[in-house]
This record gives structure tokens, sequence and C-alpha cells, in this order.
């Protein structure tokens, strides 16, 4: 008690040490030291004491801190609960707590306080430790910033990472490892293995091989490793596994970083179960294995290759260039291509398609698939493998597919044609584009055929080699070789026939097929189109390919012959219906529907180009009471067989109709040309005279219907009444044509039927006078009126007599000699010209013949030959058959034919030509100059002289063009070797000229006019040169 009490003087000395000593650590504290006032349930008190370091800290005075309290320094925004903090110091607990201070200077500073309570003179105060720890949070940050950043990389990472300790509790794993046992990363930590994987033997292995790292301190690593997940599934794992050590040099976690390699695992037992598959396929299929040296170009091959091409083992070299012999050179150049891509890099893999000979000689196809095994440092390709497979079965296949897919093409092609074109000519042209565009046919025809006579010719083609079908024919004729090609044997059997080796008959069939072997193509094959139930034509293709033409493809084609003939059917009946819309059902004639087309066409025609048309109604004399005694079958027959015969004398611009019964109508348009009605023609006498073949046609109807017909066992007599009316003096419009031909009608049959009437009478006047005329000529033909004049012809060098030419003449009695231009257009116009020509010829020959034998070398005698008579066929065989009729010995006889007339069908005219000059027949160019011949045609006539026209002799005195023309022509015949005759020659300044151009011989009224028989042979015995080449005698 008395140690524990201490005099003042002592206590105070105490005291002060103790204060002294207290600011002394007071101030050397390098942590900010604060003494503040304690307030029961209220906000702490004002700072009682502060220490340097707080005030620099803050930055404010230690008076300026004295007046402030802890709530002046603390962060509003702190979230520190103060209050809470202040009762449990108060308790006498020591607190520490993180606060964040302001600075004066409104710095933000992170603090560590530890706050205690004591007693300061008497008073509850808290003295507070405060520590800056503004580094100790930036290391914080940063370590917090490098956690959630390695977090984010294992997360990254598929591989599974994960960190074990010794009890095998997870303490680290990635995203990756979480979603394989089906939870979260939170959710496996603290966790072991046996927690997710249902298999407590992999549990068990993988905490054996974890400790064993532990505890040895080394990596391990484990190449598979299986894994069962939370779903029970397997994955293959590849570990690795390295102990994490501690500062003492001893480990109690482990780093696991796992890969899946789940796929790759499935990919090699899939490869090594596809290797034993492929070991197992090549032993089946025959392929075989090759492996290349591409430096030393070495092969080696599998014992599978040989039998591909027949070859035996050791047969074939193993280089590479023993390879590319077999090759095909076509092929060559792509496989090589096809290898250096590959080589390269360009090309993945190597697969090719070739061909290779076998043994045997044949081209097997052969598909090559491999690829580069080994490479240098470069990347240069050192070696490869591969396959080599038959594939020739293969490729017969493709083509066969592709050539049925050609043929589908082609069916799809023209059915699509059938249905939109109604013109058989033109769906032919569409078949035969289609089956060579879209079925690659390079030739494929049509051919339409002629059952009467079996030709066979071609009416549409297409292709790349279908060149010149317009100008080739063939036949389905058994009995000629033309006839057993595949056209010809289709057509007679009905039936599709293909050859699929032309090459084995180059010489069968037609002359199409004879060409298509000849560029390349080896099958063909020709179907039969039907139109009604017979054979129409033939669709014919030719494919390159040889066998092209399978038991498929030929099924296709007759269903596409087959489509082909419906159409075809259908068009017919079709036409039938359009035909019995506009024909009439009996006879065939138009009905009156064409009719009133065909006239109103005919009137707009003759309108526009001025051309006159003859509308005419004919009804037959009688017909009725014929139809009613016979019967009306014999009726129809009997109109059928009219029907026809009118036919025959009428134009095929000519409209031929049947009203009805026996009643029918001719429209004859375009009687006329333009020049002859220039002016529309007002009178009907201009009109007969311009168109007189009007009256031609007509007549020849009277007398077609008037030659008896057969009907059954009867033959009958039957005439017809005819009505014509013209436009446009009758009628303006087909209504009223029709009306004025009936009233013409009316009249013939008043007249007493079997004739014409025209509806003007002046017409009917002008065309009995020229009926009139062609029956007096038809009359002078039988009675011989008809005779011939003879002019002479001298020669200018000698002044002898060289010929003469017979000029027709007309004898009419009671009327004298009728001039030549009156009735020799109406002898060419009723053809009457070739009987006349022919008598002419007769009485020619005949006097030559005469005069033969009175005087032994008479004169030769031209005759004049017409149009006509050259026109005819058989023109050389009536002349050589006149001349068998005179008696033997030389032919007198030249014939003058026009320049004009030959040229109308020079081919025929010069082999007519050749014939008659090997009779001995002189020939002569009459009115030469006047046709428009080329040199070249001359110099190809087989003719003997030239004769000038009359016009040109006329014109040398006229003008120097005209001399000049008569010059040319003498020297072209000179050139030519012919004999030139001027005719014409009317004087004597003529016959000088001409003798100084050195023409051969004169005619005219020169030397004499013609005469008749008898005073030209007294002109002829009384002729004399006298020293002079020519001279006229008049012995008339």
């Amino acid at each position: 008690m008395d140690r524990q009490r201490k005099i003042p003087g002592q206590a105070e000395q105490s005291l002060r040490y103790g204060e002294e000593h207290y600011r002394t650590l007071f101030k050397a504290i390098a942590d900010a030291v604060v003494v503040h006032e304690v307030r029961e349930d209220g906000p702490p008190g004002r700072f009682l004491e502060v220490n340097s370091v707080a005030c620099e800290r803050l930055g404010y005075t230690r008076e300026e801190l004295l007046q402030m309290s802890p709530v002046d320094i603390d962060a509003p925004d702190s979230g520190v609960d103060v209050k809470s903090i202040g009762r449990r110091v108060l308790a006498g607990e020591t607190v520490t707590f993180e606060q964040v201070h302001l600075a004066k200077d409104g710095r933000r500073i992170p603090v560590e306080i530890h706050s205690q309570k004591f007693s300061l003179d008497g008073k509850v105060c808290v003295l507070s430790l405060v520590r800056d720890i503004t580094e100790r949070k930036q290391a914080e940050q940063e370590i917090t910033r490098q956690r959630a950043f390695l977090r984010q990389v294992i997360d990254l990472d598929r591989n599974f990472i994960f960190a074990k300790d010794r009890e095998g509790r997870f303490v680290l794993v990635n995203q990756a490892l979480a979603e394989a046992y089906r939870t979260s990363v939170n959710g496996l930590l603290g966790k072991t293995d046996a927690d997710f994987n249902p298999n407590a033997e992999e549990v068990q292995a993988y905490r054996k091989a974890d400790l064993e790292v532990m505890d040895m301190l080394h990596e391990a690593f484990i190449p598979e490793e299986k894994i069962t997940d939370a779903a029970g599934k397997v994955r293959w794992l590849q570990t690795v596994k390295r102990p994490i050590v501690s500062e003492n040099g001893t480990s109690n976690m482990v780093l696991c970083v796992a890969a899946d390699i789940t796929e790759r695992k499935r990919v090699e037992e899939a490869l090594k179960e596809s290797e034993y598959r492929l070991g197992l396929a090549l032993e089946a299929s025959g392929l075989a294995v090759w492996d290349y040296d591409f430096v030393s170009g070495d092969v080696r091959l599998s014992r599978h290759w040989w039998p591909i091409l027949g070859y035996a083992p050791g047969e074939v070299p193993l280089r590479i260039e023993a390879w590319e012999k077999l090759t095909h050179p076509e092929d060559l150049v792509r496989l090589k291509s096809a290898l250096a891509a590959h080589m390269k890099g360009v090309a993945p893999v190597l697969d090719a398609e070739y061909r290779m000979q076998a043994k045997s000689g044949e081209w097997h196809w052969i598909r090559t698939v491999g690829r580069v095994v080994e490479r240098d440092a470069s990347g240069r390709a050192l070696r490869g493998t591969g396959t080599h497979g038959d594939i020739t079965l293969r490729k017969q296949q493709e083509e066969r597919i592709e050539r049925l897919t050609r043929i589908h093409q082609v069916l799809s092609g023209i059915n699509s044609a059938i249905v939109r074109i109604r013109d058989r000519n033109e769906l032919f042209k569409e078949a035969c584009r289609i089956a060579a565009q879209q079925g690659g046919f390079g030739i494929a025809w049509v051919s339409k055929l002629d059952p009467a006579t079996m030709d066979v010719t071609p009416v549409a083609w297409a292709g790349i080699d279908a060149i010149g079908y317009e100008q080739l024919k063939t036949t389905a004729r058994a009995d000629v070789p033309l006839g057993h090609g595949v056209v010809g044997r289709a057509i007679r059997q009905k039936q599709p026939v293909a050859c699929n080796d032309m090459a084995a008959e180059p010489d069968v069939g037609s002359e199409q097929r004879r060409q298509a072997l000849r560029r390349g193509y080896r099958s063909d094959i020709a179907l039969p189109l039907f139109e009604e139930g017979s054979v129409a034509g033939t669709l014919t293709l030719y494919a390159k390919e040889p066998n092209f033409f399978t038991e498929d493809e030929i099924k296709l084609l007759a269903e596409l012959a087959g489509d082909v003939s419906f159409a075809l059917d259908f068009m017919a009946k079709e036409e039938k219906l359009n035909y019995l819309a506009y024909y009439d059902a009996l006879t065939g004639a138009a009905n009156r529907n064409l009719l009133n087309d065909r006239l109103a066409q005919a009137v707009m025609q003759a309108h526009r180009y001025g051309h006159i048309v003859a509308v005419a109604v004919l009804n037959l004399d009688h017909f009725k009471l014929i139809n009613n005694s016979l019967g009306h079958t014999a009726g129809d027959e009997l109109l059928k067989k009219c029907v026809a015969r009118m036919r025959s004398c009428v134009r095929e611009s000519d409209t031929l109709a049947r009203l009805g019964g026996d009643e029918f109508v001719l429209v004859l348009p375009g009687q006329s040309n333009a020049a002859a009605t220039s002016r529309v023609v007002s009178r009907v006498a201009e009109a007969v005279s311009t168109a007189p073949e009007v009256v031609e046609t007509l007549q020849r109807v009277l007398k077609s219907i008037s030659e008896p017909m057969s009907v059954g066992e009867r033959e009958l007599s039957l005439t017809c009444s005819v009505g014509v009316s013209l436009y446009p003096q009758d009628g303006k419009d087909a209504e009223i044509l029709l009306r004025n031909a009936g009233a013409a009608l009316s009249r013939a049959k008043q007249l007493g039927r079997k004739n014409y009437q025209f509806y003007t009478a002046e017409l009917n006047a002008k065309i009995a006078e020229r009926l009139s005329l062609q029956s007096s000529l038809r009359q002078a033909l039988e009675r011989d009126e008809f005779t011939l004049h003879y002019q002479p012809k001298v020669s200018l060098k000698t002044g002898e007599i060289s010929g003469c030419e017979g000029l027709l003449r007309w004898n009419k009695p009671g009327a004298g000699i009728v001039p030549p231009g009156e009735f020799i257009p109406v002898l060419e116009e009723t053809g009457l010209i070739i009987d006349v020509g022919r008598r002419a010829m007769e009485k020619a020959v005949s006097t030559y013949r005469r005069w033969q034998a009175q005087c032994g070398q008479p004169p030769r005698i031209a005759v004049n030959v017409s149009q006509l008579q050259l026109a005819q066929q058989d023109f050389a065989a009536v002349v050589k058959k006149i001349l068998k009729g005179n008696g033997n010995g030389p032919v007198g006889l030249e014939l003058e034919i026009t320049e004009s007339l030959i040229m109308q069908d020079i081919e025929a005219n010069i082999a007519k030509l050749k014939v008659l000059r090997q009779m001995g027949i002189s020939v002569a160019i009459d009115d030469f100059g006047t046709g428009h011949s080329s040199l070249s045609l001359i110099h190809r006539l087989p003719v003997d002289t030239l004769k000038i026209d009359r016009a040109f002799v006329a014109g040398m005195d006229a003008s120097p063009d005209g001399l000049a023309i008569v010059t040319t022509i003498i020297s072209l015949a000179r050139s030519l070797g012919l004999k030139v005759v001027a005719e014409g020659v009317e004087t004597e300044e003529q016959v000088k000229m001409l003798r100084l151009l050195k023409c051969d011989v004169i005619q005219g009224y020169a030397i004499s006019r013609p005469l008749p028989e008898n005073q030209f042979e007294a002109w002829w015995k009384a002729y004399r040169p006298e020293g002079q080449p020519a001279k006229r005698r008049d012995l008339s």
C-alpha cells in the first residue's frame, strides 16, 4: 500500500516522463495515429490528437485536424458501418477495418484502421492506427485482373485444365471440364472425380496417378485414358500431369492438362476399320495398288494389276515409260496434267480416268486414284501410291445411260413440238432439229414414201453432216440394192430396223447411208412413220458410236415414232375436216365457201393489175334423166368423171367448184397480162381478142365432157351448157358475175344446149369469128390447104443458089393466099402448129426428093420450127420418121430455129439438135442477135448457120451501129466456123455492103420473093449468075 502511494513530487515527475515518452512514440510511428472522443450513440467526436503523418497524408495542419472529426475525413460512399464499429470498440474490442479517407485536395486514400478504447485525462477515447494501403490495394487489383485473365484463358482452351489436392478435391478447373461433367466451375471446386464419374475403376486410376506425380515430383504423360462423363458417355483423353511444388520442396497439388482425343480415336478406329475393309475390297474387287517413285521412275504394282489388262507378271517393265506407252495417246496429256497438278499441291488427290491397251489390243477404261505420300524438305514430291481399277463396264453403262438420256430428251422435245405444231413439214423439220441438237445425232432426216413407185424422198433433215440431202433420193424396193438399207427394210417390214455396224455393209442402202459411212458414222436406224395405218415415210438417225441402238434405245425410239405417227394421224383428220369445209365431199371440187373466197380474190387481183376474170357456170345436159334412170350411184360416178375431165382442161390457178347437183362453176383469173389490159377492158370484143385462152378453155371443157364415158358396163355420152361472164365489164363483184353467168347459161340452153354463151352479144360474135377461124384451120389441115412458098438463098462468093427456105402459106378456097400473120398465131394457140409443122417438113422432104430425082443435086430446103414442135419430147423421132418415109439418100433438109427458142431449155435442145445433125440435117439459128444468148452457149450449140435478122440488115444503111452489129455477127460466125446468111436483103446497096463484109449467103427480095413450088422451079431453071454473085429475077 505504501508502495502504491507516491509523494506528489515523484508522481509529477513520473507523469512528465511518461507523457514525454508517449509523445516520442506518437511522433515516431510511421503510420498515422489519431485520437478522437467518443460520444454515446452519436457520431465520433473531434480529434484530440493527431501525429504528423496524419497531417501530411491528409494535407491538413494539426490545428485544422483538431477541429475535425473522423466523419469529416471518411468517404461517404465507402460503405463502412462506422456506428457498429464504434460500439464494438467501446465494448473493449480492438477492431481492424478498412476505410477510405478524403484528403484535403480530394484524393481518395484507402486505409486500414486498427482502433481500440483507452482513457485520456479521465475521458474515454479511441486510439486509431491508420495505415495507407494504396499500394496493397493496387496489388490486389492487379492480382484480381491477372486471375480474371487467367480464368478467361483457361476457359477459352477446349482442353481440360484442372488441379487437385492430395484428397483429390478440385482446386482449379476450367469451363471445358465443367461442361464435360455437366456442371459449373464453382460446382466442381472442392469436389472429387467420384462425385461426377460413375466409373469407380476410372476414379481409382486417376487417384493413383495423381498421388504418384505428387510423391515422385515428376511429370507424367498419359497417351490415352478414358473418362466417363456425367451422362455416362466415354471420352478419350491424352493427359499431362505436373506436380505443384511448395517452398519446402514437397507437393500437395497436381496440375493436369488433358486433350479430348475422342474424335481422333474414332477416326483412327474408323481408319483401321477402313484399311481392313479396303484390304478385303481390294481382294474382292480386283483393284490393284501401285507405288510410283517420282525420282527414279520405278513403279511397283500389286499382284492384282496384271490380270486387269491381261498381262502375266513381268510382261510389262516396271517403269513409268511402259505405263505411258500403254496409255491411249488422246488421254496421256490429260493424265500427266492431273498428276503434275497433284504433285504441285494444286489438286488434293490424283483422280483420273483414261484408257489403257490390254494385251488383246482392246482399250480398257482405267480409273487411277492416288496421292503423294512422301515429300522432301522443300516440298518436292518424291513418292506416290494409289489404286488402279478397270471401269470399262461402268463407262459402258454411263454411255448407255447418256444415250438413253439423249433419246429421252429427243422424245420429250418432239412430244412438246407435237403439241404446238400443226403443219407436218414444220413438225418434220423440228423433229430433225431436236434429234440433232438435243439427241446429239450427227444426221437426222425424215423421208416421204410414194406408195406407187416406192420412191423415198427426203423432206426434212438436220445435223452437222446433213449436207445435200435435198438432192438425194432412195427407194424401198426390195429388187434393187438401194432398197436393202435400213430405210427400205423399215418401210417393207413396217417396224424399226437398226444397223450397229454400218462398215460391215458398205454398199447397202441409200447414198445418204454411204455418205454417212464415209464421214465416220457406224450405227443407223430407220423408224417407219404411219399415217392412217399406212407407212408414210421414215425418221432415220445416224450415230458415230458402233452398237448404239440397243433394245432399250430401239424401244424408246419406237415410242417416239409412234408419237409422231399419232400426230400425223391427227393432222390428216384435221386436214380432212378442213378439206370438207372447203371442198365437195363427192367430187373433190371446191364448194360454195371456197368458190366465194377464190372469186373474191380473183376480182381483187384483177382490179389491182388490170386483168380479166372469166366466170363460167356449167350445167350437165339432161343429167337428171341419167341420174333417175341409172340410179344415184351411177350418177355420182358420172359426176366424178366429169370433174376429172374438167380439171384436165383448166390450169392449176383456175378454180372448179360444184354448187350442187349437176351445176358447176369455173373461175378463170388473170386472162390477160397487164400490158394488154393497161386500161380496164370495157368492151367484150376487146376482151375476147386479148384473152382467147378463155374460149380455148371452154372448148376443151365442152369437148372433154362430150366424149363417151364408161359407167359400170354402160358407155354414156354427155354434153354440157356453159354461161360466161367477164370481170369487169359484166360485173364488179362475185354475186353479179355469177348471176350474169347464170343468165348466159340460160341462153345457152335456149340455143339448144351443148354450147357456151357469153353474157355480151358482141363478145359472142367475136368468139364466133375466132372459132370459125380455128375450125377453118382444122379443115385446112384435113384438106391439105397448107403449102410452101420457096425463097432462094444465093452465095455472094459464087453467085450460085446455095439453098432455099420453104415458107408456110394457107391457100384458102374462095379467099386465096392468107397472110401468115393472120393464121400462124392461131395455129400456135390451138396447138395445130405441131401437125401443120410436121406436114410442112413432109412437103419439104418430098419436094427435095423429087428435085433430087430430076437434077441430082437440088438446093437444100430450110423449114422453120415452132416452139411447140421443138418442145415435144419425140421431136427428133418425128423428124426421123419423116425422113424414112421419103426414101433414102442425102438429106436436103435444114431446120431454122429462132435463137430465143433454143435458149428456153438449152440442155434438152442441145441433145435434140445433136440427134438431128447425126441424121444429116443442117441446123440454122434464125433471127440471130435477138435472143440474148451468151458466147459460151453458142459455142456449145450443134448448129451450122447463123441467120442475121432482117432488122439488122435493114439497119446497116440507117446508122453506124447497125453496120457494126452486122460486122460483129459475121466475125463471130467466122470465129466459130459457122456459115452466115443475111435475110431480108432488098437493095443492091445492101448486097454490095454484105459482099464487102464477106457474108456467105444472102436471102431476100433482092434475089426473089417467095414463090410457089412450080414458079420457083421455073425461076431456078432460068437463073444464071452471068458473072454476078447474085441477080434478081422476078418470074411472076
